[in-house]
């Protein structure tokens, strides 16, 4: 006669349990991720370059610091700053908003400081304008400038 035993059930080990558990949020956090950077990437980036810009408060003057006699030594002079930051379509639109931003500070007779090393003579040609007479510096700076645009020859 032959006699069945009965079946043992068989019992999920904690290491099977956890294993279970890190594979699902490891799942959940890949599609996560997948989701965010192939089907939201658009909406994210338009996110991203809206907020990369930032408006600080301006504050009020100090006031003037004078020396023991009554001297002034410093005093205030309101200026501000105007920083470009890359959108992504840099390469179509900066020549056309430089010019914009040229003219609407030349239009309310602002003065602006040009440091850029690369100038336009009267005729249209380029050229770059050091701060420096030392020869081996200017050949320097050329090659630095050229390289960090993208200009090497």
């Amino acid at each position: 006669m032959i006699v069945n035993k009965p079946k043992k059930k068989k019992k999920i080990s904690r290491y099977t349990v956890l294993n279970i558990i890190m594979l699902a949020l490891f799942t959940l956090i890949m599609s996560k991720l997948l989701y965010i950077q192939v089907y939201k990437h658009e909406d994210y980036k338009e996110k991203a370059d809206i907020s990369s810009t930032r408006f600080i408060a301006e504050n009020a003057p100090r006031g003037k610091i004078y020396d023991s006699n009554g001297n002034v030594l410093a005093t205030n002079i309101q200026t501000f700053t105007l920083t470009y930051t890359k959108p992504s379509d840099e390469k179509e639109n900066f020549y056309e908003t430089m010019d914009k931003v040229f003219k609407i500070l030349s239009e309310n007779g602002e003065k602006f400081k040009d440091d850029l090393m690369l100038k336009l003579d009267s005729s249209g040609n380029f050229y770059f304008d050091f701060k420096t007479d030392d020869i081996e510096t200017k050949k320097i700076v050329e090659v630095r400038f050229k390289r960090d645009r993208g200009l090497n020859e």
